[in-house]
């Protein structure tokens, strides 16, 4: 999907928010490589909707750490930023146990789904275990894979 196409796949997410599509966090650990930092197929899935796209590559395990960071330590509101490209998830905790992620292209909101805050945290953590898998498989050591070590035991 090339990002000309978001607004018509915005109106897609209408439909499918509207029969209660849980986002998913895909990690594609067999897309990893190292090179500077360790990079890889990382997005959100909303039924049959992708975010920032299907296969998107981006420095995943320096956002994954970002992501665990701020659902950890935001009260109310906070954001899942990309490092590739100007897409965010703005998260906002409206009742203690329910979120609402607003999906923003160029400060341009896509589309909003709602879902159980322990849904997205069960995401993120299974998407970060995976990827300290991976680099254990590898033999990849970074401080950034020992950062995300520490957050993924903060939650535990």
């Amino acid at each position: 999907m090339n990002n000309d196409n978001l607004t018509t796949q915005a109106d897609v997410i209408a439909a499918v928010k509207k029969i209660g599509s849980t986002p998913e966090i895909i990690v594609n650990t067999d897309s990893f490589y190292e090179s500077s930092s360790i990079i890889g197929k990382i997005y959100f899935q909303i039924g049959d909707f992708f975010f920032p796209e299907e296969g998107w590559d981006d420095f995943a395990v320096v956002i994954l750490s970002w992501w665990l960071h701020a659902f950890k330590n935001s009260e109310t509101v906070f954001s899942m930023l990309f490092m590739d490209g100007p897409f965010e998830v703005n998260v906002v905790r409206s009742d203690g146990k329910t979120l609402e992620l607003t999906f923003i292209h160029k400060e341009k909101k896509l589309f909003i789904v709602s879902c159980a805050e322990e849904v997205l945290k069960k995401q993120l953590l299974n998407a970060a275990r995976k990827i300290i898998i991976k680099s254990s498989q590898e033999n990849w050591t970074t401080s950034a894979i020992a950062g995300l070590q520490k957050v993924i035991l903060a939650f535990e």
